[in-house]
């Protein structure tokens, strides 16, 4: 998964409560984040049955990379943005979960169209990948998964390793107090 800007983490690690503040702030560039009270808590509740897989026997692999501005761009307020960075400082001491940060010194990079997810599944189904478009998600299969698998190597290279994008979030973590 790649995530250029926006909020930080896939919505399968995303920490419900940063959601929520995001929402009731009216910071959320999401029109769907700008909801009802009873809408906002239907889709935490959506998204927190949703992470149960995460605590599955045998969870999904996830490499999540996220561009450095995620973690600096306060969304919902400085002390909902501490707590998710936090929730994906303990997700990514998981032998499952991998979260590596595009840093900003590492220039342009080949998703700055936005972000997308690539979802390899087991036999007989075939690898997929979901694209965010302001028009809303389209999934990709073939010739244009192979772009996007390609796009995905290239960022990974020039991403942190799992361990420094610990240290980097962890650190902005300490920042915001």
């Amino acid at each position: 998964m790649v995530r250029p800007r926006g909020a930080p983490g896939h919505r399968c690690v995303r920490h419900p409560p940063a959601r929520r503040g995001a929402a009731k702030s009216g910071e959320s560039a999401c029109p769907r984040a700008r909801s009802s009270p009873v809408e906002i808590a239907s889709g935490i509740h959506f998204r927190l049955d949703r992470q149960q897989i995460l605590a599955d026997p045998e969870p999904p692999h996830i490499e999540a990379i996220l561009d450095e501005s995620v973690l600096r761009r306060t969304v919902g307020g400085r002390a909902n943005l501490r707590e998710q960075l936090a929730h994906l400082v303990e997700l990514a001491q998981r032998p499952n979960i991998e979260i590596r940060i595009l840093p900003f010194v590492s220039g342009a990079h080949a998703s700055h169209d936005g972000s997308f997810r690539i979802f390899a599944m087991p036999e007989p189904y075939p690898q997929v990948a979901y694209v965010d478009t302001s028009a809303g998600g389209i999934y990709v299969e073939a010739e244009g998964l192979e772009r996007l698998t390609l796009k995905f190597d290239r960022i990974r290279t020039d991403s942190l390793d799992p361990a420094q994008s610990t240290d980097l979030i962890s650190a902005v973590v300490d920042e915001l107090g």
